[in-house]
């Protein structure tokens, strides 16, 4: 085909493409052509657009958070049964025997017992149970009871704890506490704790100290392990052996 015959078809395109509205590359005025699509930005990237943030609001800052009010304190107190605001005054907190009070001496406890002539009954007790070798070692006070004493106490009860070892050591270490105090220590205490984990009430009253109703007749013997008292009684806390 010749070019005489190819160039006035072409001329022609070109027109009818120059008089089509849509052939137009300017965006009328009042059009979308030159506002950006949903979700993008002026510069082509994707996003939301963008917002100016606010100015948050001013708060009065506490110590307990933005405008809040100290919360009310309920004082519970030793004693209390529960958070009710009535305040207990705090009990004075137990004291520990001074270590220079307590009495010093290189002699074993069980030579001190014997030395007495008083605790015969009481060490034989001690040596059925087995423990007279647990004090060989730590600090013991020792409430024992003299051997007028066990002649004053129930003898058929005394045999009913022999025949249990369990129930032996237990009445035994009823009369020990796990730790050396002296006497002027002792009668400024309400109780103690047994090595039995039995409290012994202490009381004392016109110039005498008694352990459970057992008056302390001998006191302040000194041992190297602890600190040994004679007692008029065989103390019984209020445990069947």
């Amino acid at each position: 085909m010749s070019i005489k015959k190819v160039w006035p078809a072409f001329c022609l395109a070109i027109t009818i493409a120059a008089c089509s509205p849509t052939s137009s590359t300017e965006a009328q005025p009042g059009s979308t052509a030159n506002k950006p699509a949903q979700g993008s930005t002026e510069n082509g990237r994707g996003g939301a657009p963008e917002v100016t943030p606010k100015e948050p609001p001013k708060v009065a800052l506490t110590p307990n958070g933005p405008d809040k009010k100290p919360p009310k304190v309920l004082q519970v107190m030793p004693g209390n049964k529960g958070p009710t605001g009535a305040a207990k005054p705090i009990k004075k907190a137990p004291t520990m025997p001074n270590k220079a009070d307590v009495p010093k001496s290189t002699k074993s406890i069980a030579t001190v017992m014997k030395e007495t002539g008083q605790l015969q009954t009481f060490w034989g007790l001690i040596e059925e149970a087995g423990v007279s070798v647990e004090l060989m070692t730590g600090e013991w006070t020792i409430f024992a009871p003299s051997d007028d004493a066990f002649k004053k106490f129930d003898g058929g009860l005394l045999q009913r704890v022999k025949t249990r070892k369990e129930a032996l050591r237990a009445f035994v270490l009823a009369h020990m506490v796990k730790s050396a105090a002296p006497f002027k220590f002792i009668k400024e205490q309400p109780a103690c704790l047994s090595a039995a984990n039995i409290k012994l009430k202490i009381e004392s009253k016109n110039g005498k100290v008694t352990i459970n109703g057992a008056e302390i007749i001998k006191s302040d013997l000194g041992a190297d392990h602890g600190v040994v008292f004679v007692v008029d009684r065989v103390i019984r806390p209020g445990e069947t052996y």
